[in-house]
């Protein structure tokens, strides 16, 4: 294992990593399947850009958590809202030939406060960490894309012609202003800028997902890159038509080849592209997997007949064989009674007959198993070739079916399919065929003959036709000089794959790797109207942010104004992850042993002031009786009584032995148990719940301390009988004014140490015959049941325990956290509100002194040390002066810097009110 520091905290905090409950919240709010494969996606077109590695760094930071949280201040978001209003409406202006300049006046005033507030925001975003300039670049495109939406969604119908050409302005505008950003701080900071560059710089801002985005969206940035959209897209489909029709004729060889024997192999025949098959090839390829299966069925039979006579000669043999060796057997046997024959003459026949027995038998049986084994394969064969024969071409459709294919560009699947489109027709596109090049050809003269149509249409409406004129020149200006087929005009084919390649390669691509890098960001705190927050998913995401991402600096902060400074003792670095404690955790404490040790505080002082030892063993009968009920009912092993306490164990099997060994016998009178032998004792199964049923036990052991009073009020007057004529009124019944010494002999302290069996903890029988156990879990439940407060019973536990009880629990917190009450947050101060939990629940971990579990109405609270050498509990302790010096070994147990174990002790608490 790497050699690092390590502290209690240390081991919290990977139990905690390594937690079901983070699990869930990762799961919840971390969208890691989604993460991985975008991450995969920008990944491979880093690595095809040839991109540095440094680039993507804080995107791979982030693969395990499955997004990445930026926090911005309202200036910063309202700022760059703003500046994507004022810029587009005077974008507007300008496109529409308007006299009025109100807006770029506008604009032009607001332009330089947002220039010199991002620039100063930006470098001090890069001074935390040169990684964040994407965080930085992401976060505002966001923002931008947002307002942009509903500055679009605000647009007129006769307004929406001007749409595209803003859009594309704004977009051109935005580019050229981060540009600058990055310009200028460049020389201030060193930061890898080769991803932003390659996405967002030659992306088109334009909001939604990229599912829903189409191509005439960005229609005015591929029209001036030289196609009009619908050309563009025109080819696209050509090429992964073109793909499709040879994946699906490969899909039909491949089944020719090497059909499937199942229906459950069907779909294995996709892997691969993600095309579609048509129509016309599902039915041939239905047509196939019926002959296949039917060819099958007719081999299998034959084979099958032919290993089922073998196995009835097989069988036959075998029974002669065993027969005939027995016979022999007898034979010999029936002359051990004669007096001719040695003894040892006997025994040497006998011994080599049953030699010979067992190799025949050995023979035969080897032999019957090979055939039923190949019996089982044919008949497992034929019953799926028959089912596969019975399916029709709607089942086999439902089974491969990968919906329709898109009628237009799918962008999700763009990067993949120009890979593929490249590979094909290689990377310049110069591998096409003569037919195919002639199909191109015909696909630009049907555009110009469909402008042509939908000019005059246009025309005769009285519509704007500038933008199908334009478009149109473009497409007359593909044109070649020479006549072409039936007297159509030519084009140049090869100045139409430049230009659809560059416009792929130079805009679409980046667009669609920019929308994937943006989705795995996410701007903190969400847009919201006013909402109940207290109980809602926000408060548990807010939480999850503050405790794991925050705690470990993976949470970033974007702010224009800083409304308090830093805390100067904060690190600026992230806390780092030690993935090998927490695989060591996982490995020795996700399933353990418990043991629980309980002792009757002030059992001397009352044997002395009783000086009645009948009275004094029916009062500690009566109250481990009490004890008794609550070990059973959370299934523990109930090991003995101890007079004044008692020792127990919880494991994954320690209800079913403690069945097994007693019997429990039940009147109105007593309760007692009567031992049953057995031959040998079982082995204890470690369990993912054993400290927790150790926890509620000794909870209930607790509250049973507390109701002995109430509950055997009848029999204080016998107990005590110095006490019996003074007494209070209570609540309506009347109690023994006992005197704190007596009160307090019903407190208990509790011990409890978790551990792995064998290692830490065996289960046998002792010299007696009794049930009994050995390790070092009983001395330290024991030593920890000793501890004592004046005001009330003591529960303590070892950190295996707190661990166990961290990686199996569904929810915890760090103390010292009150429930807030349910409240209607405005819109303008949920921001707040957020913002202040998140830092709430970062500062709860980092000043933490244990956990709290609210569903178990409890606290675990970290009070010091236990040293083994001397068996001495050390009291509070300052943890971070003390823990300098500790490692670990590879049982994930801390040890001192002279190879001393030292357990790391904790207080079981009930919930603060």
């Amino acid at each position: 294992m790497e050699s690092r520091m390590v502290t209690a905290r240390t081991m919290e905090d990977e139990a905690q990593a390594a937690s079901h409950y983070l699990r869930w919240m990762k799961k919840a709010f971390g969208r890691l399947d989604f993460y991985e494969k975008t991450h995969a996606d920008v990944k491979e077109f880093a690595r095809r850009r040839k991109l540095s590695v440094g680039a993507l760094k804080l995107l791979d930071k982030h693969k395990e958590i499955g997004i990445i949280y930026v926090q911005t201040d309202n200036t910063f978001r309202r700022m760059n809202e703003e500046v994507v209003t004022l810029l587009a409406k005077a974008i507007y202006e300008t496109v529409t030939v308007s006299t009025d300049n109100d807006a770029e006046n506008k604009w032009t005033s607001a332009f330089e406060k947002f220039r010199e507030a991002m620039l100063k925001c930006y470098r001090e975003t890069l001074a935390q960490d040169a990684a964040l300039n994407i965080a930085f670049e992401a976060t505002a495109r966001i923002i931008m894309e947002s307002s942009l939406r509903k500055w679009l969604a605000d647009l007129r119908p006769h307004q929406q012609q001007y749409r595209d050409d803003v859009v594309y302005s704004l977009s051109k505008e935005l580019s050229g202003f981060f540009h600058h950003l990055r310009s200028k701080l460049a020389s201030e900071v060193r930061f890898d800028d080769s991803l932003i560059v390659e996405t967002f710089s030659r992306a088109q801002i334009f909001p939604g997902n990229l599912e829903d985005i189409q191509v005439n969206d960005l229609r005015a940035t591929i029209r001036e890159n030289g196609l009009p959209a619908g050309l563009y897209e025109s080819v696209h489909k050509f090429f992964v038509s073109s793909l499709s029709t040879e994946f699906e004729r490969k899909l039909i060889e491949l089944a020719e080849r090497k059909p499937p024997t199942a229906r459950r192999d069907i779909a294995k025949l996709l892997e691969g592209p993600p095309f579609t098959v048509s129509d016309p090839g599902l039915v041939k390829l239905h047509r196939i997997l019926v002959k296949k299966a039917e060819k099958l069925i007719s081999d299998s039979i034959p084979e099958l007949s032919e290993v089922e006579s073998k196995l009835k000669h097989g069988e036959k043999k075998l029974k002669t064989e065993l027969v005939h060796g027995l016979e022999g057997l007898n034979e010999t046997l029936s002359r051990l009674s004669s007096s001719q024959e040695s003894f040892s003459k006997l025994s040497t026949e006998t011994k080599r007959k049953l030699e010979t027995l067992e190799e025949a038998l050995n023979r035969n049986f080897w032999s019957i198993g090979e055939l039923k084994r190949r019996q089982a394969v044919l008949l497992e064969g034929i019953d799926n070739a028959r089912d596969l024969r019975t399916l029709n071409p709607k089942e086999l459709k439902d089974l491969i079916s990968r919906g329709e294919q898109p009628a237009r560009i799918s962008f999700t699947k763009f990067t993949e399919e120009l890979k593929l489109i490249k590979q094909k027709h290689g990377d310049g596109l110069g591998l096409l065929s003569k037919t195919e090049r002639d199909a191109l050809n015909d696909t630009i003269r049907e555009q110009v003959k469909s402008y042509k149509d939908n000019l005059k249409i246009v025309k005769r409406k009285r519509e704007s036709t500038r933008l199908l004129e334009k478009e149109q020149e473009l497409l007359l200006g593909l044109s070649t000089s020479g006549p072409g087929r039936l007297g159509a005009k030519r084009f140049d084919v090869d100045e139409l794959l430049r230009r659809y390649l560059r416009i792929s390669e130079g805009l679409i691509e980046p667009f669609c790797m920019s929308k994937k890098i943006l989705s795995l960001f996410k701007v903190w705190p969400p847009e919201s109207s006013a909402l109940s927050i207290e109980g809602t998913s926000l408060t548990d995401e807010a939480k999850y942010i503050g405790e794991e991402l925050d705690y470990r600096r993976k949470f970033y902060r974007i702010q224009v104004e800083r409304t308090e400074p830093e805390p100067k003792d904060k690190p600026l670095l992230e806390i780092q992850e030690n993935l090998d404690l927490r695989e060591a955790i996982v490995e020795n404490f996700a399933e353990v042993v418990t043991v629980l040790v309980y002792d009757i505080r002030g059992s001397t002082f009352m044997g002395k002031r009783l000086k009645n030892a009948q009275i004094e063993s029916e009062i500690r009968n009566t109250f481990n009786v009490a004890m008794l009920k609550a070990a059973k009912r959370h299934g523990a092993f109930f090991l003995k009584d101890t007079g004044d306490g008692g020792i127990l164990f919880f494991s994954g099997n320690s209800k079913e032995i403690y069945d097994l060994n007693y019997t429990t016998l039940h009147n109105e009178k007593k309760t007692s148990r009567q031992f049953t032998l057995i031959d040998e004792a079982p082995e204890l199964n470690p369990s993912a719940r054993a400290a927790e049923k150790a926890i509620k036990c000794a909870q209930e052991m607790v509250d049973a301390a507390k109701t002995f009073v109430q509950t055997n009020f009848a029999k204080y007057p016998n107990w005590f009988r110095e006490t019996a004529e003074r007494s209070i009124f209570y609540e309506g019944m009347t109690y023994a004014n006992l005197p704190p010494q007596y009160q307090r002999i019903f407190q208990i302290g509790v011990g409890i140490a978790s551990g792995k069996p064998g290692r830490d903890l065996s289960f046998g029988m002792n010299s007696f015959g009794d049930p009994d156990i050995t390790g070092v879990l009983i001395r330290d439940a024991n030593f920890y049941s000793k501890a004592r407060d004046p005001r009330r019973s003591v529960v303590l536990c070892d950190g295996a325990t707190l661990i166990n009880f961290l990686l199996n629990v569904e929810r915890f917190e760090p103390t010292d956290r009150k429930e807030g009450t349910t409240e209607l947050v405005s819109p303008e101060r949920s921001d707040k509100f957020l913002t202040d939990e998140v830092m709430k629940w970062t500062r709860l971990k980092e000043e933490r002194k244990g956990f709290r579990f609210s569903q178990f109405g409890i606290a675990i609270e970290r009070i010091g040390y236990q040293l083994l050498s001397g068996e001495k509990l050390v009291g509070k302790l300052d943890l971070a002066v003390r823990e300098e010096n500790l490692t670990i070994n590879k049982f994930a147990e801390l040890l001192d810097e002279k190879g001393g174990e030292i357990k790391v002790i904790y207080e079981i608490l009930p919930e603060k009110e």
